[in-house]
Formats: structure tokens, C-alpha cells, sequence
């Protein structure tokens, strides 16, 4: 279906459209190897459903170990660096999981994020389970078993786009009894075998499995019916496997060709070769003195004599010219031509196929031909087909004989490709080549526009950004050491430094500047639960962590609380019964695992963005018209404000909007109208004094919350006054605030003291009694 972009729109439309039956029902990926009995596991699965309803599905893992990175001498911290992983584990794979192993194996926390230095768990989790085993040692299978609750969850949730970073990271962290949906682990047993195939690395890894028979009985001589129609392999000595039944491929008697291998149906090898660990697909044509290891050869390859192959993919109708050389990780896409005598470098990615991106808006590929440092710049043939790879010019003649040659090939790669014109990097390929270098895209690419000076300027950025992608992608290569990368990973990961990656950060970032300059002196930086900062000491606060810096559980990435559920108020007609939006308040809240606070703190930024605040609007006018929406809001605020935290985020709200400039922070920040404002919401009693007392107590960087003292007492004991050059302090210090705030703190203490009589009184009054 081409409406489908992700597994969650096909999850959505097979529940749409009624196609799953069954109960329950397999869902794995479509590169999954395996040779499990899933009929236990099934079983199981139904016995838990049965007994407990939101039992929706059963994961299969498998044990495999961690990955490991270490010194070889631990009493010399220089000594080279060792590393040890599963071959299949993709080198992105760093999952962490939460299993309470006497509740079936229930499925408490999943965590893959490579980058990241730690992982959290409910604290609830902690009381209602009474063993939680934390594992790396894991390898998550892609085959779950499946109730239809799975379908109608997708449904429920339109926005779920990837199955395991949003649906089962959220369903296993819900932490409201009744909403739960839980997720159980089955364990594989040793002898059962289970891989996905992610990339480069675990498509060799997982075909020496299968060649090595640990698959068994999916192996080569024991294909399916289908198959044995038209192939059958045969295994001969040294675990090398021959397809009979088409037959047709001959080996030179003083070649060596060892396993475990595989040699496809009329395939050719010359004298004096030596092949080890590689697969060979049909209609292979190998010459003499031809050196290639574990190595995958696709269908109709030719390659000339004296050639070396290094852990590298030849994909179909690839011809390699005598003497060539391929590097190790190295890609050599359909239809490509290596040259005579030209060395490939080692991780280099081939292809004929056009980069879109240059046709409509340029090629950026200018400057990246290899991934060596010390390569030259990629260039591409010129519309007459001459090479522009900076060699010396060559005589007319020459140039002739190259123009025809380069002509022809492109004529043989157009015939096979369907392509008309094609780039070659001559450099790269040779002169008598054809292909372009392939480069990944920087992901980051997309978030800087052109024109941006700053991102086009900083270089350096750029070239780096560029370089940890092609890393990357060398680590998805057959034939790359991963000890660096694994010892790089250990590093960052025992430090404790900050929960924050860079581009949560960034993101934060992003987010606060959108609603104030953080340039200026007097900044403020405003976190979910409503913390706020200024006069420099600035504290950043990504949407998925509160405000002490914990990630939030069950909160799906980038994710803005505060900002949404401020939508959802605004889109509000104050014609409908409020409780109606109490009810989508709660329903986003425990989808997002918001807090109290940020509901208290969202519902008073739209209340005065609802009040169409005017330039030069009078304070009267504006308690006037506040008094008149508070009508209709109080019982939301009644819901809300379960204490002094959630009313104190209404204070902040209001503090927000004043000190972010604008039409409504120029009216909110002109004397009395701050003042008038907290009085209003004092006398409408959505705040009471303990919470305005406790948050001017903040403001002076006292610890008094509310109860007795004096406002010097709480200087000279709480610490420093705010800064008065920072719009917060401005705000807070006016003359008609202090006036309110001095007002309220004596108002609190008398009532303080009429209690104590009233105390002392009722203490004298049974004296008297007993007397």
C-alpha cells in the first residue's frame, strides 16, 4: 500500500481493513533467519491472555552476551584496547531490558539508544514487582506474537510510527494500573536460532551461520520444495556446498576453493585460485591466480586474473579488470566497472545510480571520492566523457581512445541499468571504469537551510557530522574492527556527567528560544514542570526530563507537554462545559505522563492569551476581563491544583508571559498589572498565600515557604535579592508587588496569631474547668 510510510501506518491499515483473523497472530520482520518451534511460545502466550487481559504480546529474545570493550593488560592503561560482541548484534545494537522473571518474564523497561549513559525505571516499578533483572546480554529476536489489542492500540495511537521505539518502550513504562498493556519475554533456547539481518555486517554473519549449519534444518541442502524445483545443493568437503542439479561449474584442479562457501550453477573458476569463506552466486565467471575471502559474489560477475577480493559485495553484472584490487567493506553496486590495475580503498561504496539531490539542487558530493583521508576530490566525467580526476593531460589520441572506451561502458551500464547518463569517478574506478562513489547523507542535513551562514561558515562542524556518518557506515562493512568504536562507546557511557545528549540539548534550546532571548541579560529558561531560571543561572530542560533532570518515562521524544496541552485549552470554547476539556486534559496527561503542574502552568498561558490583550490595555481592563474568564475556568483550576507546587506553576505562567515581551508581556510588566493579576487570582481563590508567599521566597532566594518572618529576616537568612537587571527581577521588585506581597505575609501572621489565642484561650479554659 503506498500510503503505508512506516510499520505504524501498516499496523493501522491491517486493523483498518480487518485483515489479521487470528488470535493470536506472528509479527516478524521480513529479514528475520530462524529455525524456532514458535508453538510453545504461543501457547504460553494464550495461557497469560487468558488469565490476564492486557497480556497483548510475547517478544522473543535470545541470550547471545553483551558487547565488551577492554584493555588487554589492566595494570597498563595504555595497553591497545580489546573488544568482544555477539556477530549478531548490529554495532547499533545496544539494547538494555527490564525482566521481572516471576511474573513470566513481564517486559519493565526497553532501552536501544547506543548514545546513552544511563536508562530509568518507574519507582513504582520497584513496589509492585519484587525482582527486576536489568540485562544487556539480550538479543531482541523482531518475532512477537500478537494479540489484536496490538491493532487497536496502533489505531488508538495515530501517531505511532516505529514499533519498538514508541509502542513497546511506552507500553512497558505506563505506570496508571488500568491502562497498563504488558508485554512478556520468551526466552529462546541454545540450540534455537534467531537473527535479523540489519545491515552488511550481520548479512555475512548470519550467512556463515547458515552455511555452518547452526541454522539446521533451514540449510542449503535442505531447501524448501519451491526451491529445489530449480536448485539443489550439495555439501562436499571442507563445508563447501555445490549446486548440482542446474551443474555446469568447473574449478581449476590447482585452485583452492574452501568453506564454509557456496558455489552457484554454471559458474567458472581458473587455475591457481584461492577462495576462501565465500558465497558465489550462478553464472560467475572467475579467471587465474584470482585471490578472494569471505566475500559475497552475486549472479553474473566476471572478474579477470590476478584480481584480490577482501570481505567486500559484488552485486550483479560487476566485471573487475585484471589485476584490481578490493578493499575490505567495500560495495561494489550492479553494473560497475573496476579498471585494470586500480586499488579500491577500503570501505568504498559503488554505484551507478544517479543522486537525485544532485539532479534538483546540485551534487554536495564535490570533494568526498573516497572515504581515505588522503584521497582526492570526487570528481565526475564531463559532458564529453573525458576524465577530470586532475591527472596530466594525454595526447589527442589517447584522449580519443579514452573517450570511446568511457562511451562503451556507458553504453553497457545504460543497457543493463537503464540509465542514460551516468557520473563516473574516474579516479576511483580507473580510466577504463565505471561507477560513482556513494556518500550518506549527514541526517542532521535537513534541520539547517541553505542559506543558514552559520551552518554553510562553521566548516568544521560540517566535515565532522560528515565523518561520524561515514564512520557509521564503515561499522555497518564486512571486515570492520569494532574495538574503537565499542572502547569510544564505554567511555561515554561511564561518564556521569549529564543525562543530556547534545541534541536534546539543541532541541531544548530551540524550544526556549522560541519563547524568550536567551542572548540578553536578564534571560529566563522555563522547564516543563514549570522551573524557572534567570539573571544567569540558567537551568535546560529537554521535554522528555523534569525539572530535576530525570528523563520522564513513557513520554514519546521532542514531545512538548506544556505547549500541547496549551493548545488544547485555546481550541476550548468557553460555550462548552469545561468539564469536557477536564477530561482531555487527563487523557493527554497520563498518555504523556504529564504532571499536575504542567496542566496548572498550560491552562493560565492560554487563559491570557484568550484575553486579547491590546497595546496600552489599562490594569483595570485587564482584571476586568480576567475576573470575567475566570468564571469558566475556576472549576478546571479546582481540578488541577492539587497543592502549593501546582499553583505556584500558575504564578510562573503568568511571571512567563510578562518578563517574554510582546504586546501581552508589555502590559503584564507595566506596574500594577502583575500585582492586580495575583491579587485577582487570590480573591477567586485559585491561589492561596502559602503559594504566593513560597514563591516570593524563591524570588529572594530564601527558604521560607510561606509561614512567618519578616521580609528582612529572609534576606538576611535565605541569601542574595534577585538580580534587578533581569526582567524577573524588575517584575518582582515593582513597588505595587512588594506592597501586595508585604500585605499578605502580615495578613498570614495575624491569622497565625488569632489561631494562637484562640489555642491558648481553649488551653486556659479546661484549666479552669479542671479546677
Amino acid at each position: 500500500d503506498g500510503s503505508c510510510e512506516n510499520a505504524g501506518d501498516v499496523m493501522r491499515a491491517l486493523d483498518k481493513r480487518n485483515i489479521i483473523q487470528s488470535d493470536p497472530f506472528l509479527l516478524l520482520a521480513g529479514d528475520v533467519i530462524t529455525n524456532v518451534d514458535v508453538v510453545p511460545a504461543i501457547a504460553a502466550h494464550k495461557a497469560r491472555k487468558k488469565k490476564d487481559n492486557s497480556a497483548i504480546m510475547t517478544m522473543l529474545f535470545k541470550k547471545v552476551g553483551p558487547w565488551n570493550a577492554a584493555t588487554n593488560d589492566t595494570s597498563n592503561p595504555n595497553a591497545a584496547p580489546s573488544s568482544s560482541s555477539s556477530p549478531l548484534r548490529s554495532t547499533s545494537d545496544d539494547l538494555i531490558v527490564g525482566l521481572n522473571p516471576h511474573d513470566a518474564n513481564r517486559l519493565l523497561l526497553y532501552d536501544s539508544n547506543p548514545k546513552s549513559n544511563s536508562c530509568t525505571v518507574p519507582c513504582s516499578f520497584f513496589a509492585s514487582n519484587a525482582q527486576i533483572d536489568i540485562r544487556s546480554d539480550l538479543l531482541d529476536t523482531h518475532i512477537d506474537i500478537c494479540s489484536p489489542d496490538v491493532l487497536a492500540r496502533f489505531s488508538d495511537e495515530f501517531d505511532y510510527r516505529d514499533i519498538r521505539r514508541q509502542f513497546v518502550v511506552n507500553s512497558v513504562c505506563e505506570e496508571e494500573e488500568g491502562l497498563q498493556n504488558k508485554i512478556h519475554v520468551h526466552l529462546l533456547e541454545s540450540q534455537e536460532y534467531a537473527a535479523r539481518i540489519f545491515d552488511f555486517t550481520t548479512y555475512a554473519n548470519v550467512s556463515q551461520d547458515l552455511l555452518k549449519r547452526w541454522v539446521y534444518p533451514v540449510v542449503p541442502d535442505n531447501l524448501p520444495s519451491g526451491y529445489e524445483k530449480i536448485y539443489r545443493y550439495v555439501m562436499q568437503r571442507h563445508g563447501l556446498y555445490k549446486e548440482c542439479k542446474v551443474g555446469g561449474s568447473k574449478i581449476g584442479r590447482s585452485s583452492v576453493v574452501k568453506g564454509p562457501g557456496m558455489v552457484g550453477s554454471c559458474c567458472f573458476i581458473g587455475e591457481g585460485c584461492r577462495i576462501e569463506s565465500t558465497i558465489i552466486g550462478n553464472n560467475v565467471n572467475i579467471s587465474n591466480t584470482v585471490t578472494i575471502t569471505n566475500s559475497h559474489i552475486w549472479e553474473n560477475v566476471t572478474i579477470a586474473e590476478n584480481t584480490t577480493i577482501h570481505s567486500s559485495i559484488l552485486c550483479q553484472n560487476v566485471t573487475i579488470k585484471k589485476g584490481a584490487t578490493i578493499g575490505k567493506g567495500c560495495i561494489i553496486g550492479k553494473g560497475c566497472i573496476i579498471g585494470e590495475g586500480v586499488v579500491v580503498p577500503d570501505f568504498t561504496r559503488l554505484t551507478l545510480c544517479k543522486d537525485i539531490k544532485d539532479d534538483e539542487f546540485g551534487s554536495d558530493d564535490e570533494g568526498f571520492g573516497s572515504f581515505d583521508d588522503s584521497s582526492s576530490s570526487s570528481s565526475s566525467s564531463s559532458d564529453d566523457g573525458s576524465s577530470s580526476s586532475g591527472a596530466s593531460d594525454s595526447s589527442d589520441d589517447e584522449d580519443e581512445s579514452d573517450d570511446a572506451n568511457h562511451n562503451q561502458n556507458k553504453a553497457a551500464a545504460a543497457a543493463t541499468t537503464n540509465t542514460t547518463d551516468i557520473d563516473t569517478d574516474y579516479h576511483v574506478v580507473g580510466k577504463d571504469g565505471l561507477g560513482r562513489v556513494w556518500i550518506p547523507r549527514v541526517d542532521s542535513e535537513d534541520d539547517y537551510d541553505d542559506d543558514d551562514s552559520d551552518y554553510d561558515d562553521d566548516e568544521d562542524a560540517k566535515e565532522k557530522a560528515l565523518a561520524a556518518v561515514i564512520e557509521t557506515m564503515k561499522s555497518q562493512s564486512i571486515g570492520y574492527d569494532a574495538t574503537d568504536m565499542y572502547a569510544e562507546r564505554m567511555k561515554i557511557q561511564e561518564e556521569d556527567d549529564d543525562l543530556f545528549s547534545e541534541d536534546e540539548k539543541e532541541d531544548d534550546d530551540e524550544f526556549n528560544n522560541g519563547a524568550v532571548d536567551h542572548d540578553d541579560a536578564g534571560a529566563l529558561s522555563f522547564g516543563e514542570g514549570g522551573v524557572i531560571s534567570g539573571g544567569g543561572e540558567h537551568i535546560h530542560h529537554s521535554s522528555n526530563f523534569d525539572e530535576d533532570g530525570m528523563l520522564v518515562i513513557g513520554r514519546q521524544k521532542n514531545v512538548n507537554v506544556v505547549q500541547d496541552l496549551k493548545a488544547l485549552c485555546l481550541e476550548h470554547e468557553t460555550t462548552s462545559p469545561i468539564e469536557n476539556l477536564a477530561i482531555e486534559i487527563n487523557s493527554y496527561k497520563f498518555s504523556q505522563n504529564a504532571s499536575y503542574s504542567d496542566c496548572s502552568m498550560a491552562t493560565m498561558l492560554a487563559i491570557l492569551e484568550k484575553l486579547d490583550i491590546k497595546e496600552g490595555m489599562t490594569a483595570t481592563k485587564l482584571v476586568s476581563l480576567l475576573k470575567g474568564e475566570l468564571q469558566h475556568w475556576k472549576p478546571l483550576f479546582n481540578k488541577i491544583c492539587r497543592g502549593s507546587d501546582e499553583e505556584k506553576c500558575v504564578i510562573l505562567a503568568v511571571e512567563r508571559l510578562a518578563c517574554g515581551g510582546g504586546v501581552i508581556g508589555d502590559v503584564l510588566s507595566k506596574a500594577p498589572s502583575f500585582r492586580f493579576v495575583l491579587q485577582t487570582l487570590h480573591d477567586e481563590e485559585v491561589l492561596n498565600e502559602d503559594a504566593i508567599l513560597s514563591w516570593a521566597a524563591d524570588r529572594r532566594g530564601g527558604s521560607n515557604g510561606g509561614g512567618g518572618g519578616s521580609e528582612d529576616e529572609d534576606d538576611e537568612e535565605g541569601g542574595d535579592v534577585v538580580d534587578l537587571d533581569t526582567p524577573q527581577g524588575k517584575l518582582f521588585m515593582q513597588k505595587p508587588t512588594q506592597d501586595f506581597l508585604e500585605w499578605l505575609q502580615e495578613e498570614s501572621e495575624s491569622e497565625s496569631g488569632s489561631d494562637d489565642d484562640d489555642d491558648s484561650g481553649s488551653d486556659d479554659g479546661s484549666d479552669e474547668d479542671s479546677d
